[in-house]
């Protein structure tokens, strides 16, 4: 006997579908907020804030190849879920760096060092464009006192909890 197979039945969708949705969907969340932040409030990102945008682009990547290829759903799910917490991770650094419980591990977001020397030599040696300093919070509402930086490891902790539920509870 041949079934047919339709695509939207109403079977339930697995786990692994559903967190490869999850990857997808929040990822592209967390970037189209980091984006609207930046091009359309206007709001300079320090390097750490572009570093912390990686690990969600790697989850994306993930997601995507999860849903197109099922056979490696339980490595992308594992990728994804490795760069959720690298991102949680990145967040605590940044949040530790903004709460001034540790200097930034990168050079570009303390001040420029100008040398001693000619005005010229001084312009010279300062960067082409202006950088945010790391240490200086990013605030997405005025009235919730978290900071960007925050708000995103929180989230991206929470997508990891999603993701992590539902395939235990498979088991």
């Amino acid at each position: 006997m041949i079934h047919n197979r339709r695509i939207f039945s109403q079977r339930r969708l697995h786990a692994a579908t559903i967190a490869s949705l999850s990857l997808v969907g929040a990822s592209i969340f967390a970037l189209l907020v980091a984006w609207w932040t930046q091009h359309i409030r206007g709001v300079v990102p320090c390097e750490l804030c572009f570093i912390e945008r990686w690990p969600w682009r790697v989850a994306l990547a993930a997601g995507l190849i999860g849903l197109f290829l099922p056979g490696l759903s339980v490595m992308t799910i594992a990728l994804g879920l490795f760069a959720l917490l690298v991102s949680v991770l990145l967040s605590v650094l940044h949040s530790g760096v903004e709460f001034g419980l540790w200097p930034s591990p990168f050079p570009s977001c303390h001040a420029p060092v100008l040398s001693i020397g000619s005005i010229t030599q001084r312009l010279a040696s300062m960067p082409m464009q202006a950088a945010k300093p790391c240490d200086a919070p990013t605030f997405l509402f005025d009235w919730l006192p978290i900071s960007m930086t925050t708000l995103g490891g929180v989230f991206a902790f929470i997508v990891m909890l999603f993701i992590i539920y539902p395939l235990n509870r498979r088991r």
